[in-house]
């Protein structure tokens, strides 16, 4: 499946379990009504994917089946967004299914319809 550097495992469910429980250990309010921090998860999605053809990661075109992006991709984040309460999401560098994340119609969507609202970043270069 790739390199999980960053992760404890390469099992979705360990990942998912593992976000959840570490979105929901920053603090986020004090007295005041305003939130006093928001946790941002990094590269979303596919990050995880082996380089292909050598290229650098930020270079990289993932090409990922919709059975391994369900199964695979999708449930890490998805918890820690909707069960962990993350209230941002910074795409990743490379391309999935040769379409750059950062502008990738259908992966906006997703991210919109699935899990509401959220503050996505970009990255510096992305």
């Amino acid at each position: 499946m790739g390199q999980s550097n960053g992760t404890p495992s390469k099992d979705p469910l360990v990942n998912a379990n593992y976000g959840v429980a570490y979105t929901n250990r920053i603090p986020r309010r004090s007295s005041s009504r305003f939130l006093q921090a928001i946790v941002t998860l990094n590269h979303y999605v596919a990050y995880s994917y082996e380089y292909n053809g050598g290229d650098a990661r930020n270079q990289s075109d993932a090409i990922v089946s919709t059975y391994d992006f369900a199964g695979t991709c999708l449930p890490a984040c998805e918890a820690s967004l909707m069960y962990g309460n993350a209230k941002g999401i910074m795409l990743s560098y490379q391309s999935l299914d040769s379409v750059p994340t950062c502008a990738n119609k259908w992966l906006n969507r997703l991210l919109r319809d699935q899990v509401g609202e959220r503050f996505i970043p970009s990255h510096a270069s992305a």
